[in-house]
């Protein structure tokens, strides 16, 4: 039996700010934070990857139990992912080869989706497992910028992925690796975002992901809703980074960190909550992550190394050694490479 809690609408809840900007070239003019899209992103890998539990409940649960979560999953609710009972999804577990197969035989709606795959790949009803112990598991490959098409339409991010599976339908056609991308919508929710699926499709190899006359304006912070000192400083979610020379502090807010002096002539924030982590500083640098990536900010918030590395890393004497898409390197405290 599965814990259906572990997936809950807070998961999804995304806290996203919204203003405008000069409508130039035909683009949106829609303007998000850093900070926004960073938190987008990183909700939006949570989503997708959590199809990896949706799967298995297709594939092991009974039937009474898949209706169940089926109705949870395009309901309004805390459990609805899918924007409605009409998103279509292109069938990747079909028990032929794809190009023996119709369009009509690809694109099936949520519902129809999830009962083939439990037809063809699921349990029996009286319980016999042919792919007992075997399970889906989703490769995220890339996130899109959040976009959209005007300004007014919804907004959206697009995640590409690949789903692996060494199970076979019960004609013995064996699942075959496709890569897909996914489109979330983004439907607000009073100050919050919502993501939920609106398509996912098998992903183009000869197209991007991204229509860059559709992305959505990112700006470090937006006039008006800045975080003041006087808003956290009393809040559960702070720590100390350093003491000397000056007390830097680092709070949390829905779920990003940003940075705050807190001396007796000087208490600001320095820095508004843009990075998914703010570490003690050592050398006078903090390591900090954006977006999955790594880099470093120096006393002021300032950010003097580029979140572009790929693993977190710290300085000895006045050196790193860093790893930028899998090449390993050595920099110092500024981000230039040395030996």
């Amino acid at each position: 039996m599965f814990a259906f809690s572990r997936i809950s609408g807070s998961v999804f809840s995304i806290f996203l700010l919204v203003t405008t900007a000069p409508y130039l070239w035909g683009q949106t003019s829609r303007t998000i934070t850093k900070a926004d899209e960073n938190k987008i992103k990183q909700e939006a890998r949570k989503l997708i990857g959590s199809l990896e539990f949706e799967y298995d409940i297709f594939l092991t649960e009974s039937a009474l139990q898949r209706r169940s979560r089926l109705a949870a999953l395009i309901t309004p609710g805390a459990g609805r992912i899918f924007y409605n009972d009409k998103v279509i999804i292109e069938n990747d577990f079909y028990d032929a080869e794809i190009k023996d197969l119709e369009k009509s035989a690809r694109d099936k709606a949520v519902e129809d989706y999830f009962n083939e795959l439990s037809d063809k790949f699921g349990a029996y009803d009286n319980g016999d497992d042919p792919n007992q112990g075997k399970q889906v598991k989703i490769n995220l490959t890339k996130v899109s910028k959040v976009q959209a098409v005007s300004d007014a339409d919804s907004m959206y991010i697009k995640v590409a992925f690949e789903i692996t599976y060494d199970g076979k339908a019960r004609n013995g056609h064996a699942f075959k690796p496709v890569e897909r991308v996914a489109e979330l919508r983004l439907e607000r929710e009073g100050r919050n975002w919502r993501p939920y699926i609106a398509s996912i499709r098998f992903l183009d190899p000869e197209a991007s992901i991204e229509n860059k006359a559709r992305n959505v304006g990112i700006v470090e912070q937006i006039l008006g809703v800045d975080i003041k000192f006087a808003d956290v400083i009393n809040t559960p979610d702070i720590k100390n980074v350093s003491r000397s020379p000056v007390l830097l502090k680092a709070f949390s807010d829905n779920d990003l960190w940003g940075l705050l002096i807190d001396e007796d002539n000087d208490k600001r924030v320095l820095v508004q909550p843009i990075f998914c982590e703010i570490n003690e500083f050592i050398e006078n640098r903090s390591l900090v992550c954006q977006d999955g990536k790594w880099g470093c900010i120096d006393m002021s918030g300032k950010i003097v190394i580029d979140c572009i590395y790929d693993l977190p890393f710290s300085f000895v004497k006045g050196k790193a050694q860093v790893q930028l898409s899998g090449r390993a390197m050595t920099i110092d405290v500024n981000g230039k490479l040395t030996k």
